[in-house]
Formats: structure tokens, sequence, C-alpha cells
């Protein structure tokens, strides 16, 4: 049995010159390409306390917290500790970062980054307690490079695009996160400092689904919608209908799909 499910891409715009320049947005009649370009500004560094790249002694933690996280979507991904490490770090690439250009290491292919939060501890039930040298992983996101070929462009040959990938927000288990809009935020937090790592790394456009809980953030993080609908085909498996670009039941628009496909 064959079963696809409707996903839309969505486009954050970098790099504005380069991507009117290609085609790949315009300017709008009632825009100047100079507002453009403030508008999609990020900022120059990573602004949540305690973030900085994986590292391989985070894998169990990661793995902890994306296990937890991914159980709020209808249809999700179950790694173990080991998938975690190939997911998120063996993309990263050779040698320094730099050395495969601004922000980029060697053949880097995917970036994945970590909040850390120093001096507290989680038990086994999920309660915060203070302690001396405890470090705890509040939050993580990655994101990976996909390049496209730019058609009869001899100045810009190649599109450089970043794609949202999988992350975790542990805040979006206390009560009322989401009601109170605090969950929200965070996230929003979470993926502006995403945009400032692909930025550093000279990326063009960056670019997500509406699955997992993207859908709430992307009008406010000035994604525009892309021109077509993505479909996911599960082969050999029968599913209940799943929110994906749209709502399904009860169910908001992207909460019933916590799958990213490559």
């Amino acid at each position: 049995m064959q079963r696809s499910q409707l996903d839309r891409y969505f486009h954050r715009s970098l790099n504005v010159p380069k991507l009117v320049d290609i085609g790949f947005c315009y300017v709008p009649r009632n825009m100047t390409q100079a507002r453009m370009i403030r508008l999609n500004a990020v900022p120059d560094s990573l602004s949540l306390p305690g973030i900085r790249e994986m590292k391989e002694k985070d894998v169990l933690q990661v793995a902890h917290l994306f296990t937890k996280y991914a159980k709020r979507f209808g249809m999700y991904p179950i790694f173990d500790v080991d998938e975690v490490k190939h997911h998120f770090l063996s993309g990263q690439g050779q040698g320094n970062i730099g050395d495969g250009g601004p922000g980029r290491r060697k053949n880097q292919v995917t970036w994945a980054y970590v909040v850390e939060v120093i001096n507290v501890l989680r038990t086994f039930t999920d309660v915060y307690l203070v302690g001396p040298h405890t470090h705890l992983i509040t939050d993580f996101f990655s994101f990976y490079s996909l390049p496209s070929t730019v058609i009869g462009n001899k100045k810009h040959p190649v599109l450089e695009a970043a794609y949202l990938y999988y992350y975790a927000c542990d805040i979006a288990f206390e009560p009322n996160a989401e009601e109170g809009g605090l969950f929200k935020r965070r996230l929003q937090a979470l993926i502006t400092d995403a945009f400032v790592a692909a930025n550093q790394a000279k990326f063009d456009v960056f670019n997500a689904l509406t699955l997992m809980d993207n859908v709430l953030i992307l009008q406010d993080l000035k994604f525009g919608p892309g021109d077509g609908l993505l479909n996911f085909y599960l082969y050999n498996w029968r599913t209940a209908p799943l929110a994906g670009a749209s709502a399904e039941g009860d169910v908001p628009a992207g909460r019933g799909v916590g799958v990213v496909m490559l």
C-alpha cells in the first residue's frame, strides 16, 4: 500500500542580491532591494547563552532529548545513540572551521549546535537539580547543505541552500509553554541562531518544510512559501491521515509529521 503526505517548502532569504540576480526571488513593486536586504538581515553572532557546536560528548543527551521531543508528532523516526551520532556528526567535515570556506570545514554537509546549561543536572524523572560541574543540553538544531546548479548564470553558477533538519527544545515539556507562547519564542530564537550559522557559512537561502513545529515560526521568521508541494511516499505502510501542509482534524499543520525526508 502506498500512501502520500503533502508538505510545502518555505524559503528564508539570506543573500538577497544573489537570489534576485539568479531569479530565485524578485523585488516587489512596492519594495527596493536595499529594503529587502534590511528586512532579511540576520544578527552577526549567535545569541542564545550556552550555544555551541555539537560534539561527540553530547550524543547521549541529544539522543534523549530528541527521542522525547519526537514523540510529540504523529509519525517520527526512532534513532538509537549511534544513529544520532551518524545523522548529526558524521557530516561535519574535516579539519577546522574555515578550511572549507567561511564558516565551513572541508567537505562539510551538516551543521549541528546544542545549547548547554552548566551546573544543572537532569534526573531520571526529568527534574532539574543544581549541582557542581554538571552540564545539561536543553536545545539543539541542525541543518544540512544541498546546493543547486544555476543554469546560464556565469556569475553565480551555484545556489548554496541550507535545509532545516532535526531540532528539539526541552521547554516544550513545561506546563502551558505552548499556550503562553514561551515555546514559540524559544523556537524562534533557536532557529534565528541557525540562520546566523548558515549566514556565516555563506549560504544564500535557508529552507524548511511544513512539518514538526516549523509552521509556528515560518511567518514570524520571514519565510516565504515555495511554488510546489512535496509528496512523502511511505511504501508498504498504511497510515491514518497526517497533518502536514494543512491541519488534519484537531491536529495543527505540521504536527503529524516528525520525519524529515531528504
